[in-house]
């Protein structure tokens, strides 16, 4: 992967090239420690990166205020231009780089001329803040590479937090923060955890997000999903919830090596709450909320297993978890305290206790679990953050040693053409996951002739849906022609 994707050395960074004050309510989707710099598969040719953001993670929020990230020139003697922009996802089923749905916020952007190599952090805000498309799929921040470039001795590359076993001066495959004297700081691979039922990459099943996304070269080529973050923290108008893990012998394991816990990383939307990747050391997560909201004095937490997408409109905003669902009315609104200096933190249940405890047992068999935050102001303007969506598990093992196979199955689809599973007749009421990056469609069949509506499943979110009676099979469809990932079954957790 390095030699193919040329993942370069960091430098130090310059300075700000704008204000360092990122505008908004704070939402990022990476552990705050990088890497690498990199152009992803673009090598020196015309292209795009993307991060992309999933409904389940990002739905409610709506206005963006700034942008900040960090872009490393190799040569800063020589100007690149830079186009910087949010698209949604194309008919092919990727990032829509040069559809409909892509909207710029700055072209021909160009970093101060220098020399040598020099790393800078940008930071955008726009006149008029920018407004997401609000659909139940991905949405993609975008930068595009205008020119081509003699890369990796010229050029401009974006800084990256690596979420592959590819990392500096480590064993392979380590999870744990550690120093590197290279850099002369610490460094920390993205941690979603190792899972059982996540298909085999470079030796493990740690699980891939694939959200950090990256045109192919030359472009405009196949889009290819990479196994990393883009660095890039956003800012919002409204209050955001940022899910993440908490866990010192992983985040903070002595004095020398500390990086950040709570992590906000990819370990946030896939934790390991039981020890499921069977780790040593004894990997057991705590889970942690952080509600960002300039405005807010107090917060209050939703909770529930399934998802409303598009959402439901209130006169705080968009409510995305859903109020009929069961642990929604069993745990209620939860206290998550005062709101001070714009935010709070919450750890779940206090800490989840010892391995096996009741609490990691349950949620690490949770398929999903999504909650939203309402930020109650005094002046009576209460607002709804995003919603922020967790995986406990891909097929319902507790653990990875015990249980051969969990509640749950898993597939594959491939776009319209989709993958058909058979269910008994009886069986009528299921728990549909898309793990996939656009909408998934369900549609019940009976000998290969659809029967009653199918059931819409937005992206990384779950939904219940009684199916229609007298059926024996079940379609799964994806908009657009990639393969794509599901999971169904007869209950949440």
């Amino acid at each position: 992967m390095r030699a193919t994707l040329a993942l370069c050395a960091l430098a130090a960074l310059t300075a700000g090239v704008s204000a360092q004050t990122l505008a908004g309510n704070h939402y990022r989707t990476w552990d705050q420690t990088t890497e690498y710099t990199s152009r992803g598969s673009n090598a020196g040719s015309k292209g795009h990166l993307s991060q992309g953001y999933t409904v389940a993670c990002i739905g409610g929020a709506k206005t963006v205020k700034g942008m900040q990230f960090v872009l490393q020139d190799q040569d800063a003697a020589t100007q690149e231009p830079f186009n910087f922009g949010f698209c949604g996802m194309a008919a092919s089923g990727t990032p829509d780089y040069r559809g409909t749905t892509r909207a710029n916020y700055v072209t021909n952007y160009l970093l101060p001329v220098g020399s040598g190599i020099q790393a800078w952090m940008v930071t955008f805000t726009p006149t008029q803040p920018v407004k997401l498309p609000q659909n139940c799929e991905e949405t993609h921040h975008c930068w595009e590479f205008v020119n081509t470039t003699n890369w990796s001795t010229d050029g401009v590359g974006v800084h990256m937090s690596q979420a592959g076993p590819q990392m500096l001066g480590t064993p392979t495959n380590t999870e744990v923060c550690y120093f590197f004297s290279g850099y002369g700081r610490v460094v920390h691979r993205e941690i979603p955890r190792t899972d059982p039922a996540a298909p085999v990459l470079n030796g493990n099943r740690q699980i891939q997000e694939m959200l950090g996304m990256s045109e192919g070269n030359p472009g405009p080529g196949p889009t290819i999903h990479l196994n990393r973050s883009w660095v890039n923290d956003m800012g919002f108008t409204e209050p955001t919830l940022m899910g993440s893990m908490l866990n010192k012998a992983y985040n903070a394991p002595n004095v020398t090596n500390t990086c950040f816990d709570p992590n906000t990383g990819y370990a946030g939307q896939d934790p390991d709450l039981n020890n499921i990747g069977l780790k040593a050391p004894v990997r057991l997560d705590d889970y942690n909320y952080i509600l960002n909201s300039d405005t807010g004095q107090f917060g209050l937490m939703f909770f529930s297993n399934t998802l409303l997408c598009p959402g439901a409109p209130t006169p705080f905003g968009t409510l995305h978890v859903n109020p009929g669902d069961l642990l929604f009315n069993i745990l209620g609104p939860v206290p998550m305290g005062a709101i001070t200096g714009g935010t709070v933190s919450f750890k779940l249940f206090g800490g989840l206790g010892p391995q096996d405890s009741f609490l990691r047992k349950f949620l690490s068999s949770t398929l999903n679990l999504s909650a939203q935050a309402l930020a109650f102001d005094t002046s009576g303007t209460h607002r709804l953050s995003n919603v922020f969506t967790f995986r406990g598990t891909l097929d319902g093992r507790i653990d990875g040693k015990v249980l051969t196979t969990g509640h749950a199955t898993r597939g594959t689809a491939t776009g319209t053409t989709g993958t058909v599973v058979s269910k008994g007749v009886t069986d009528n009421v299921f728990y549909f996951r898309n793990d996939g990056h656009t909408v998934m469609s369900v549609q019940p069949m009976l000998n290969n002739v659809a029967r009653g509506p199918a059931t819409k499943v937005p992206t990384r979110g779950m939904v219940l849906a009684l199916t229609a009676p007298g059926t024996n099979q079940l379609k799964f469809t994806f908009r657009g022609a990639s393969k794509q990932d599901f999971t169904f079954s007869k209950r949440a957790f």
